[in-house]
């Protein structure tokens, strides 16, 4: 990982015109994006074999969606690219109304505490009123990771020593 260059895995409501606020403020920030977990992947075709379940199965086997409580999908998604990728910390974006990803904190928080990963939890509405204090925060939250890298580097020099 570059000095100072820190990557932050981005996950919940997905973010689209008018709300596109949070990747550029995270940019502003100086966080790269480890991982952008905002958009489900294309659902794939049903080609007309076996059955209204099999149906039904082939169409949802890769939804990530909000619109499940449990969505094990992301949650099995975002598990392997951790398995695969480093991540410095991970920002959970969450639009009002969209109760969906706070029923689902607790498992992604103890899922990124198993990797020692900080979460920030952002709520966001459609307008801009809020953007100067989502900028105070996510500049804190890239603050906490960028003194947590310099820690991180300075152990590990200590170590070589």
């Amino acid at each position: 990982m570059d000095a100072g260059i820190c990557k932050a895995l981005l996950f919940g409501s997905p973010v689209y015109f008018p709300n596109y606020k949070v990747p550029f403020l995270l940019k502003e920030a100086g966080l790269s994006f480890g991982g952008n977990f905002m958009i489900p992947d294309v659902i794939k075709p049903y080609d007309g074999t076996g059955g209204f379940e099999e149906m039904c199965r082939k169409s949802f086997v890769n939804d990530a969606s909000s619109s499940y409580v449990q969505n094990d999908t992301l949650f099995l998604k975002i598990s392997q690219y951790l398995k695969q990728y480093p991540v410095d910390g991970a920002v959970c974006h969450v639009l009002k109304g969209q109760i969906e990803y706070d029923f689902e904190m607790e498992r992604f928080e103890r899922l990124f505490a198993k990797y020692d990963i900080p979460v920030i939890r952002m709520e966001t509405d459609y307008n801009n009123q809020d953007v100067e204090q989502l900028r105070l925060r996510v500049e804190a939250f890239a603050e906490i990771l960028r003194q947590r890298d310099k820690k991180q580097r300075r152990s590990y020099g200590d170590a070589e020593s």
